[in-house]
């Protein structure tokens, strides 16, 4: 009896240090402490030598400072600054070896609460800003400044509230890479700040062959020709060979096409507000295309623009947004079927305009709204714009009743509500 109470003994003695053993710890960095460096007290001089002594589960906080290092992180730790504004991770002004600021070669990494520099000199520059080998990578809360802000594989990653600065690509999502469910989320993506030239591409997001990413409330704006003569094909999330893609509530301003995908199928494009795109607002050639609750203005060529590449364009609707002020078209097809583009706003109570809108029996345009081109299903349309719209329609045909028309009579047949006067 004695033997087996020894034994269990011993038994909890071993579990208790392996729990002291794996027990996570926090390490500290602080280049301005005098003590930093000495033996046993987890605080460290450097950033690489706090990497180099954690352990999976570690948490690295470091201090408010100016580290010029180029990181190396293999083990899965979250990286903490003390502030983005404050706390500094700048390239080397040495020349390295490899073009990088921070390698992740692990999976599960968290880096948060830094500004992260990279320079923009061609030969003495970090490529990549934040280069990722592992899964479940997380940078949150950093300001990003450099030609790649984050690249690699990001498969179940998150973005989220970061300020990037680019002049080539904010977040880049490679072919190959096989992304699964990414998250990028209030995200403030622009061109970068100090950067001599720019890409001629230079954008916010690019993804190849990525699967169920969600793009939401982030700001793209700038990357345009308008902005800098340099930038000539910029975008704000584009990309081919993607599937189920949710991009939702952002806001695009001043770039040449505020969304650009190919081959891509199941794709949400829900609330979001694209203004002054010198080409196109969104551009697509897919299959299963969502595009709804949008505010599109202000486009150079087409508010809305449907095309085809590689594989069938089919099954593409586009309802209940306000297409306004767009130079071209407020929806232009080019692929041989029809694009379901019932119950939006044009801009005008009358309809849409242009030979495929609305004509009268004469075929004189009497549409005053944005144009749009042939296969497209406009009818029927918004008499206002979304957000004054109720729930309840009156179909086409049915009396209408209290409604405040430039011309009854040019309006019919399209879509009206109970209870709401139309704005002149």
């Amino acid at each position: 009896m004695k033997k087996i109470i020894l034994s269990l003994t011993g038994l909890l003695l071993v579990l208790a240090m392996i729990g002291t053993v794996n027990a996570a710890e926090t390490l500290y960095v602080d280049n301005t402490d005098p003590n930093c460096g000495d033996a046993g007290d987890n605080l460290y001089c450097t950033i690489q030598e706090a990497i180099d002594s954690a352990n999976d589960g570690d948490t690295i906080e470091v201090a408010a400072g100016t580290y010029e290092e180029q990181l190396t992180i293999d083990a899965s730790i979250t990286l903490q600054g003390e502030d983005r504004d404050t706390t500094i991770i700048e390239y080397p002004s040495l020349p390295v070896s490899d073009q990088y600021l921070v390698m992740v070669k692990v999976d599960d990494v968290t880096i948060k609460g830094f500004k992260l520099l990279g320079h923009f000199a061609a030969g003495n520059r970090a490529v990549y800003i934040v280069h990722s080998q592992g899964i479940g990578l997380i940078v949150e809360d950093n300001e990003i400044q450099g030609h790649i802000g984050v690249f690699g594989n990001l498969i179940n990653g998150q973005m989220k509230n970061n300020i990037i600065g680019t002049n080539r690509k904010g977040i880049y999502v490679p072919g190959g890479s096989n992304v699964l469910n990414l998250l990028i989320e209030e995200n403030t993506i622009e061109p970068a700040k100090g950067a001599s030239s720019y890409a001629s591409n230079c954008g916010a997001i690019y993804m190849d062959h990525a699967i169920d990413v969600t793009i939401q409330g982030n700001t793209m704006r700038d990357f345009s020709s308008s902005i800098d003569p340099s930038i000539t094909a910029g975008r704000g999330v584009e990309g081919s060979d993607n599937n189920h893609i949710t991009v939702l509530d952002n806001t695009f301003e001043n770039i040449r096409d505020a969304v650009t995908m190919w081959i891509v199928t199941d794709i949400k494009i829900d609330g979001n507000t694209i203004a002054n795109s010198d080409r196109y607002g969104i551009n697509i050639k897919g299959q299963n295309i969502n595009i709804t609750n949008n505010e599109i203005t202000g486009s150079g060529d087409s508010g809305v623009n449907i095309a085809e590449f590689n594989i069938l364009t089919q099954n593409v609707n586009v309802n209940f947004n306000n297409i306004v002020g767009n130079t071209n078209y407020g929806v232009k097809n080019t692929w041989v079927g029809e694009v379901n583009a019932e119950n939006n706003w044009w801009g005008h109570a009358s309809g849409p305009s242009g030979d495929e809108g609305r004509t009268n029996k004469t075929g004189k345009v009497i549409g005053k709204g944005d144009a749009v081109s042939a296969n497209v299903d406009w009818n029927p349309w918004l008499p206002q714009s979304v957000e004054h719209t109720p729930n309840h329609l009156v179909p086409p045909g049915l009396p209408k009743h209290n409604y405040l028309l430039e011309n009854t009579e040019e309006v019919a047949p399209g879509i009206f509500y109970l209870g709401e006067s139309v704005d002149k």
